[in-house]
């Protein structure tokens, strides 16, 4: 199979959930994680190693600004950071184990 691709398209509209809430603003992260996400991470995970290409997708996925405003919660709880982490995590193998047959 080929694929033929463009790199001159707007990208799709992807259905997003609630991650997490700080002072009644929801941030959100996909309900699946886009291909182009996924490459750039195995692409950033090559360049960075995991913890750089994790940090790197959660700041795309949920945003710089939602990222920013996490760091800024005084007391924000010791398995917050896990759970984000293991949520988007557990979205990016989902994906790989289907494409596998898993």
């Amino acid at each position: 199979m080929v694929l033929e691709l463009s790199t001159k398209e707007e990208p799709n509209e992807v259905p997003r959930e609630d991650v997490f809430i700080i002072d009644g603003n929801h941030y959100t992260i996909p309900v699946k994680i886009p291909a182009v996400e996924q490459v750039r991470y195995l692409n950033d995970v090559r360049r960075m190693g995991t913890v750089g290409a994790v940090s790197a997708l959660l700041h795309r996925v949920v945003s710089d600004n939602g990222m920013e405003k996490l760091a800024k919660v005084p007391n924000l709880p010791d398995e917050a950071l896990p759970a984000l982490i293991k949520r988007v995590n557990d979205k990016i193998d989902a994906t790989v184990g289907e494409a596998l047959g898993n």
